[in-house]
């Protein structure tokens, strides 16, 4: 690693995925003479991992990916938001030592942060309480927070008032039945920025309107998916009353696009 880290002064990017046996001391080698200058760092899947090296990157650091870094600590976790401010992307996904205070750390240290992830349900030291300090990430865009359990109806409600400007929210087989209510969910509506619309979301939509007897005669629903990134060919499309539009109406208004749907078809119309 010492060999390959020193000629490389002038390198700005490094992608290490997945590498579950290098050690420590390999990493520790590898950005000594690089890391200052480092913008993007891939290290998802290292899972030896403990993050000692975060004291040589510096305030050039951009993206930093280390999901399933499992035994990242908390002093590592504490000297990368020292030495790094102008984080814009970090993922945690996985890392189950991350805890409430290190959740409030990143909201006051790392204020430039857009895309952030924790996904994962084995964060011990991690309360719902503690998780409401990502509402403070006012310039926030991207939030992953799938298989989380300390989500809540409160949180979600902090971040649908605090970052309007959210454009992706990930949070499927997140919290519990008891913690999410369908009307804190339908609040989601709210943000008006939200461009990413998933093929899981879309079958829970097909699923929600199946063909019952009294509903046969019923108007079939029309659901717009053209312009996102939804698979069609992964949909399951029986027994639903839904019908799906690949057309992208992107370049037209939605009040223009629903006025095509009503005129040319009869059906009520839902477009993403």
């Amino acid at each position: 690693m010492r060999t390959f880290g020193e000629p490389l002064v002038n390198l700005r990017s490094i992608t290490y995925k997945d590498m579950v046996n290098a050690s420590e001391k390999a990493l520790w080698y590898l950005f000594k003479p690089i890391g200052m200058n480092m913008q993007h760092v891939d290290l998802r899947g290292c899972r030896r991992f403990k993050g000692r090296c975060f004291r040589l990157f510096g305030d050039a650091l951009e993206n930093i990916l280390l999901d399933g870094c499992c035994r990242l600590d908390k002093q590592s976790l504490e000297e990368l938001c020292m030495q790094s401010p102008n984080i814009t992307e970090l993922r945690l996904s996985a890392c189950w030592m991350v805890s409430d205070d290190i959740v409030s750390l990143i909201s006051r240290s790392l204020s430039h942060l857009n895309s952030f992830a924790l996904c994962g349900d084995r964060f011990m030291d991690l309360s719902s309480a503690g998780l409401m300090a990502i509402s403070r990430l006012k310039f926030l865009r991207e939030l992953w927070l799938d298989y989380n359990s300390a989500v809540t109806d409160e949180l979600l409600e902090a971040l649908i008032e605090s970052i309007p400007g959210l454009r992706l929210l990930s949070i499927p087989y997140a919290g519990t039945d008891s913690t999410i209510t369908k009307e804190v969910v339908a609040k989601i509506a709210n943000l008006k920025d939200l461009q990413t619309v998933t093929s899981k979301s879309v079958q829970e939509l097909l699923n929600a309107f199946p063909i019952v007897d009294d509903s046969r005669t019923a108007k079939a629903v029309t659901v717009v998916i053209g312009g996102t990134i939804c698979d069609l060919a992964s949909l399951r499309l029986r027994n639903t009353r839904m019908v799906v539009d690949t057309s992208d109406y992107s370049a037209i208004s939605s009040n223009t696009a629903r006025g095509l749907l009503s005129s040319t078809s009869g059906f009520l119309g839902i477009i993403f």
